[in-house]
């Protein structure tokens, strides 16, 4: 949202019904009524509450090297061609080798173990528990963050889900296929 918050958005943000400081105003630059004529739609951040100013370090950095948040276009980049072929592949074959007639490869596979939650931390950090906190990764959020000891996971840096202040771990649930497809 503080990146590019899109078209959409700034058509919420000009209908005359919203009290934002652009209610009203147009999205056409030629117009003497051009919502963003004196105001960023950094600004506009700060104005609904998505930002607070001033802005804290991670915004700082991010701001000076991107340019004004809510201006920053951002890419989904797809999984290559060959690898998701190849993945589709073994799901195939995994596919009609478990759930063909043979029962001897069925039982093989339903014993492939797997753990409902694996929380990966180095080693050494772990032998510290209480000494060791993993803090941070989060750069959008300010330097007060809640911590938790490594034996909890890392905490997530960037996602939908993580906000400022709580420790959201990174963790992987594994299926039977993600670990038969890791060995």
């Amino acid at each position: 949202m503080v990146m590019y918050w899109g078209f959409a958005s700034d058509l919420w943000a000009v209908d005359p019904s919203n009290q934002t400081l652009v209610g009203g105003l147009s999205l056409l630059r030629s117009s003497s009524r051009f919502a963003f004529a004196n105001m960023s739609r950094q600004a506009l951040l700060v104005d609904n509450l998505t930002l607070s100013e001033p802005l804290q370090g991670g915004y700082v950095a991010l701001s000076a090297a991107l340019g004004p948040l809510n201006a920053v276009d951002m890419l989904y980049v797809l999984c290559p061609t060959p690898v998701l072929e190849l993945y589709h592949g073994l799901l195939e074959a995994v596919a009609i080798l478990t759930t063909g007639i043979n029962a001897s490869i069925q039982a093989s596979y339903l014993r492939i173990p797997t753990s409902p939650l694996i929380i990966p931390a180095p080693s050494p950090w772990l032998a510290h528990p209480m000494t060791i906190i993993a803090v941070g990764g989060n750069i959008f959020c300010p330097i007060n963050q809640v911590g938790g000891p490594f034996f909890m996971g890392y905490g997530v840096g960037f996602a939908d889900t993580s906000f400022c202040n709580t420790f959201v771990t990174d963790n992987i649930e594994p299926s039977i296929n993600h670990v038969l497809f890791a060995t």
